[in-house]
């Protein structure tokens, strides 16, 4: 990897990379004793190798993973938005809500929401917009507010009930059974479709296969 993001036959962190890998136990004298490295600067070399792996690992894994894309892709709006390129963040937020829409990520969508509030204000937009769709865009906004905020109540539940079951290695006395209704009797946990998200389901499956 460092050959590709360096020049030179004789690039100094291909070959420093190659001495470690072949290192079945690492030992920094041996490095330091080579007369291909000098040892005052070693510390250094082995920042920037440290640096440009890490370069590595963030190209690799930005094609394999939507999370990665979706912060490259909110870092790449919030660019384009301050070059004043208006219309290029406009196509990244597109591009993002298609994303965050198969990751499932709320937080993503608000802040996308919020770049879109941006650029209509930048762009005057507010004033191209009709009633209705200034209240879907509020709605939208609601919504997805609502599913983080049920999320979240999902997850303090099967917290909960993780944490007692942890405290109360067996269901003995009455105060026991009572720990455990007052969590499986709150209103969330009566119907899975109550669950807004599929993280949220996945925390009402958890907490009744716990329970059962």
């Amino acid at each position: 990897f460092a050959g590709m993001h360096t020049i030179g036959d004789q690039n100094k962190y291909v070959h420093l990379f190659d001495v470690i890998d072949r290192m079945e136990e690492y030992n920094e004298s041996r490095i330091a004793g080579s007369k291909a490295f000098d040892s005052k600067y070693l510390a250094t070399h082995k920042m920037y190798l440290y640096a440009l792996v890490l370069k590595s690992l963030r190209s690799y894994n930005a094609s394999k993973t939507d999370e990665i894309q979706l912060k490259e892709l909110l870092l790449d709006i919030q660019t384009l938005y301050s070059k004043g390129l208006y219309k290029q963040a406009s196509e990244a937020i597109k591009k993002a809500h298609k994303i965050s829409d198969r990751y499932e990520n709320p937080v993503a969508d608000l802040e996308l929401i919020y770049w879109e509030k941006k650029l209509l204000n930048e762009q005057s937009g507010y004033g191209k917009l009709d009633e209705k769709e200034i209240d879907a865009i509020s709605r939208t906004e609601n919504e997805i507010a609502e599913r983080i905020r049920n999320t979240n109540a999902y997850w303090a539940l099967a917290a909960k009930m993780v944490y007692a079951i942890r405290q109360k290695s067996s269901i003995r006395t009455d105060a026991d059974h009572a720990a455990f209704r007052k969590i499986i009797n709150n209103p969330l946990l009566k119907d899975e479709n109550r669950a807004l998200s599929t993280h949220g389901k996945s925390y009402y499956y958890l907490i009744h296969s716990v329970y059962s």
